[in-house]
């Protein structure tokens, strides 16, 4: 009889993609009981663990893929794409970085030696003015031109002035300024993307997540109902 009680969970699970909250199955006919013994698989619950959808997507905020990780129970593809991404993006912004440190210390470094200009304390903007005129000079007829009043007097201070040496200096000043200005502008580009990772990466551990919680079944022997050979078994599938 205990052969045949297997066979018949065995079969339940095959045929368990039907409904959801599937109602209990009572009283079952021995006609659902024709195998053979040596045909009898154990089975048992197949409930999935509860998984917090808040945790899935406070993980994936913290390391994206992490979050698929804690909603699927392992790194799948999904989970590994979005870590690989992260860490790229990481080591992308890391190499920028250092790039546009060492292109500002350069630029820096040739305006000092052969410009005479006084680096500590400027601003960008001084910097930007060092790019477009041949010196201070030049800059101050520009601004007289443009009747810029207001900036006349801070453009004629001694710490303000500079001259480049040669053409080939000022061109050269003029090249390492302009890729430091790129890589400048790289950095909030992979902040963001790393960022949107983050977010689609939270997004879609809240779907796993969820999906996981929905997709569970259970299944319990109780004993025969009065009158009945077999036992009751019950059936619950929730998606």
């Amino acid at each position: 009889m205990m052969s045949r009680v297997l066979a018949l969970v065995a079969t339940f699970l095959l045929a368990a993609n039907v409904f959801a909250q599937s109602p209990v199955v009572p009283g079952l006919g021995p006609e659902l009981f024709e195998q053979e013994a040596a045909d009898v698989v154990f089975a048992e619950s197949n409930g999935a663990a509860n998984r917090s959808s808040g945790a899935a997507f406070g993980l994936s905020l913290i390391l994206p893929g992490l979050g698929h990780r804690y909603a699927d129970g392992g790194w799948g593809k999904t989970a590994t794409a979005h870590a690989l991404a992260d860490a790229g993006l990481w080591i992308a912004l890391i190499d920028t970085n250092a790039r546009f440190g060492s292109a500002e210390t350069g630029y820096e470094t040739l305006a000092a030696v052969n410009a005479g200009a006084q680096i500590d304390g400027q601003g960008r903007g001084f910097f930007i003015n060092l790019s477009r005129y041949r010196s201070s000079d030049e800059y101050v007829e520009q601004l007289l031109r443009d009747r810029a009043w207001n900036e006349l007097e801070a453009a004629q201070l001694p710490e303000n002035q500079w001259e480049w040496a040669s053409e080939e200096d000022y061109q050269s000043y003029r090249a390492l300024r302009e890729n430091a200005e790129s890589l400048r502008r790289r950095r909030p580009i992979y902040a963001a993307l790393l960022a949107g990772n983050r977010l689609l990466s939270g997004i879609g551990a809240l779907r796993a997540s969820r999906s996981a919680n929905r997709t569970e079944a259970t299944l319990s022997l109780g004993m025969p109902q009065t009158g009945a050979d077999l036992p009751t078994v019950n059936l619950s599938i929730r998606f």
